[in-house]
């Protein structure tokens, strides 16, 4: 059954992770606060200003307006900048319906707190579901644009150090591996 995701943040890791959900099955819409590059990136089916030279999956589909990326949305990925993470969930709020899982794909911690940025948005939200994910350093490696490794480490939250496992593919850290642990953890929908 296919799913519709909403990927907010259309910089380089964004455009990567709207593409693994694509080629993961996914019907994918693609949100950016510069509608001008957002109508760039329907017309051209790249996004050259971040992730130059990898073509839109079919699947992706570049919204300038965040009223219609959010509308039919099973899962969003919130794939901005960690130190703008609460102003967009400010911006976000409105619209959001209450029970949208939302998965976080920033690193980092927030530096006037330094809290998780899952801790700041349930204090700000009152939602059901939260999953943290920690991205490579660039999303040059990410699995779909050419890792430079075949395994990434994260910390969990008390400071020991994960390895994502491959999948059978030998990928790591794709939305292959992503979304379905993923949904498994949080008991959310199936994706294949």
């Amino acid at each position: 059954m296919k799913h519709h995701v909403a990927v907010i943040g259309a910089g380089a890791w964004g455009t990567a992770l709207a593409n693994a959900a694509a080629l993961a099955g996914q019907t994918v819409t693609l949100w950016g606060r510069d509608q001008a590059h957002i109508r760039e990136m329907q017309k051209s089916r790249r996004n050259e200003r971040r992730l130059p030279g990898v073509v839109l999956h079919p699947e992706v589909h570049p919204e300038p307006d965040l009223t219609q990326a959010l509308h039919k949305a099973d899962a969003l990925l919130l794939v901005v900048p960690a130190q703008q993470t609460i102003a967009m969930i400010t911006l976000l709020q409105p619209q959001l319906p209450a029970a949208l899982p939302i998965i976080l794909c920033a690193k980092g911690l927030d530096r006037a707190t330094g809290r998780f940025l899952s801790d700041l948005i349930s204090d700000k939200l009152i939602m059901s579901v939260f999953k943290e994910r920690q991205a490579p350093a660039i999303s040059r490696e990410h699995p779909e644009n050419g890792a430079a490794s075949s395994r990434y480490r994260r910390r969990n939250r008390r400071g020991r150090g994960t390895t994502i496992p491959e999948s059978a593919s030998g990928r790591s850290a794709s939305m292959e591996w992503f979304l379905p642990q993923t949904r498994e953890r949080a008991g959310l929908f199936p994706l294949r």
